[in-house]
């Protein structure tokens, strides 16, 4: 989900979009990831300084790639904008999934089998 998702949407997104744009869009994962994580584990609470430390990031970003905002609103970029969304959605539950799972074997299959499916998932 990570990788397929993740890096591969991205990648064929940038087809559509700007790299300034894909940046931009993809640092809302830190937003996405606080919000899932408060509808799926509903006994963790969002303080006062996640919030400010994610609005910072988002503030930080949009200085950074201020003259690519104007860009967002361009009907041409709607399908690598949606797929780029798709694809911080996709980086931001699979992360809170292995937050929440287990280790049960060792953390180098883990990250080759990740790595092989990820990369099945994409050259399919």
């Amino acid at each position: 989900m990570m990788i397929t998702m993740g890096n591969g949407l991205v990648g064929w997104a940038e087809m559509y979009v700007p790299s300034g744009i894909a940046a931009l869009i993809a640092s809302l994962s830190p937003l996405w990831v606080v919000l899932i994580n408060l509808a799926v584990n509903r006994s963790e609470k969002a303080n006062g300084l996640i919030w400010a430390g994610v609005l910072t990031g988002i503030i930080g970003m949009s200085i950074l790639f201020r003259d690519n905002l104007i860009l967002l609103t361009n009907p041409q970029y709607a399908t690598g904008t949606g797929l780029i969304l798709l694809a911080a959605l996709g980086w931001a539950a699979g992360g809170v999934f292995i937050k929440k799972q287990k280790a049960r074997s060792h953390p180098i299959l883990n990250a080759s089998l990740q790595m092989f499916f990820g990369g099945l998932g994409c050259f399919c």
